[in-house]
């Protein structure tokens, strides 16, 4: 309230202010008494009241208040008489009372979610930021609210799919990173999980406000294929060759063969180690085998009787098992070849240049390879007789 004196005449101290209910001289609100100075012409003064709706409740209903500024009678008059007590309608007013009207003031912190809103009155914010808001409370009172709104986000990524081979697994621990909760798809609560089997693996994860995020991830184990190598039943030094057969426990995978071939069975003919790889999406398996060298033997008689008794009639080595390749030469006394053949069932019948030859000694040469070697040449050198 500011108040003051637009008179001709000092209002001496000390004078009252008076605010009544309603009407002058009604119930009393306020009463103060200036004691400190003179009101003199043409001076201000100012005061202030606070009150709140608690205070009021003891004067409702209330429309108005009326405000009276008044000379006490205490002072001397300048002419020497007692002063008056100052009545005039010109010392009183009056003010109509809104009503209560407050202004409250509140900081809130508020943290939520990237995604989420905050909602305050008619006001919807989505973003971190410090934001201001005029409320009005059920009584019409203000409300300035500031809201200092902060945005959060967790993430987690247990990566990309994975697959291993069973030989070479070691188990996979899939790690969810830094968070306050942990739920994995096994309801266990760890930050990391360890995998021992093929199957789908997914966490959520709880930072401290609550915000939450989520993954999958798949782990394959494939198996490596059991693989081994089995021979058909012909026997290989007796046929000269051999039909080889892999043998997986896994189905549907790739071979390949040390020899260039791809099919499941290759048939060889030559000793040496075979080996096959079984291919399972990326995850193999080895298995090989080794073809021996057969015994290949020749062997040569030293005497035979070309007589025509049909005993003993030809001079014909024997061999043991087939063989790659073959070369007899027959060689007389003075190093001349009177024989010669590549074919190991043809004999020699003791005849030269197609005269039989009388009894005598001849020196024959043989070289041969057998079939389980034949990079491996053999020779054999002696002397057989003819019996006349």
């Amino acid at each position: 309230i500011t108040f003051g004196n637009s008179g001709s005449e000092a209002l001496f101290k000390p004078y009252g202010l008076t605010i009544y209910k309603d009407e002058y001289k009604g119930q009393i609100v306020y009463q103060r008494t200036f004691t400190d100075a003179d009101l003199e012409v043409k001076d201000d003064r100012s005061l202030h009241l606070k009150y709140t709706e608690a205070d009021l409740q003891q004067y409702m209903p209330l429309d108005k208040f009326v405000i009276t500024i008044n000379d006490i009678g205490t002072g001397i008059a300048e002419e020497g008489g007692q002063q008056m007590e100052c009545d005039t309608s010109n010392n009183r007013f009056a003010i109509e009372f809104p009503g209560f009207v407050s202004t409250e003031y509140g900081d809130t912190v508020v943290h939520m979610c990237v995604g989420d809103i905050y909602t305050i009155g008619e006001h919807i914010y989505t973003e971190a930021n410090t934001y201001v808001d005029t409320l009005v409370n059920r009584m019409g009172c203000d409300s300035i609210v500031t809201s200092h709104v902060y945005t959060h986000e967790i993430t987690v990524d247990l990566g990309p799919d994975q697959s291993f081979c069973s030989k070479e697994y070691n188990p996979v621990t899939l790690d969810a990173g830094v968070a306050s909760v942990y739920e994995w798809q096994d309801g266990s609560s760890e930050r990391t999980f360890t995998v021992f089997e093929t199957g789908d693996y997914s966490v959520i994860v709880f930072d401290e406000y609550g915000c939450t995020d989520t993954d999958e991830v798949n782990v394959t184990i494939i198996p490596n294929p059991e693989l081994y190598i089995t021979k058909d039943a012909e026997d290989f030094c007796a046929a000269g060759h051999v039909t080889l057969i892999a043998n997986s426990t896994s189905p549907d995978v790739n071979y390949q063969w040390n020899t260039g071939e791809t099919s499941q069975s290759i048939t060889v003919s030559t000793h040496g180690t075979y080996t096959v790889i079984a291919d399972n999406q990326g995850c193999t398996g080895t298995a090989n085998i080794t073809i021996p060298i057969c015994p290949c033997e020749v062997w040569v008689p030293n005497a035979f009787s070309p007589n025509h008794d049909d005993v003993n009639d030809v001079f014909l080595p024997q061999v043991s098992n087939p063989l790659a390749s073959y070369e007899l030469m027959i060689f007389d006394r003075w190093g001349k070849m009177v024989f010669r053949t590549e074919d190991v069932n043809e004999p020699w019948d003791g005849t030269v240049k197609g005269a039989r030859s009388p009894s005598n000694v001849f020196t024959y040469v043989i070289y041969y390879t057998c079939m389980s070697a034949p990079d491996h040449k053999e020779r054999k050198v002696g002397s057989v007789t003819i019996v006349r």
